[in-house]
């Protein structure tokens, strides 16, 4: 059983992140009457192009089971990173 000393940071104040994404959405309509129009109006057919990027953005580290302890020695690695932007554009 998973205890909340085993959990990471982000992780263990999920709960929070969540609160605060959610106010600052409140807060930007209300700061911004007109944000919700502009928003709307990103969209393809029935679409939301920004609901759409965040879904994306939200799904892809768990399907790809990215480890975020590791992103740090990533980013330090130079050759690892234009080797990946390389491959990555070959196959598009």
């Amino acid at each position: 059983m998973r205890t909340s000393k085993n959990l990471s940071f982000m992780d263990r104040y999920m709960t929070l992140w969540v609160f605060l994404a959610m106010a600052l959405g409140i807060i930007s309509g209300l700061a911004f009457p007109s944000l919700p129009k502009i928003i709307n109006s990103w969209s393809i057919g029935t679409t939301s192009i920004p609901i759409a990027i965040g879904l994306i953005l939200m799904l892809y580290p768990p399907l790809t089971k990215v480890n975020y302890g590791k992103m740090g020695d990533v980013f330090k690695d130079k050759r690892v990173c234009q080797e990946s932007c390389v491959n990555s554009s070959l196959y598009d």
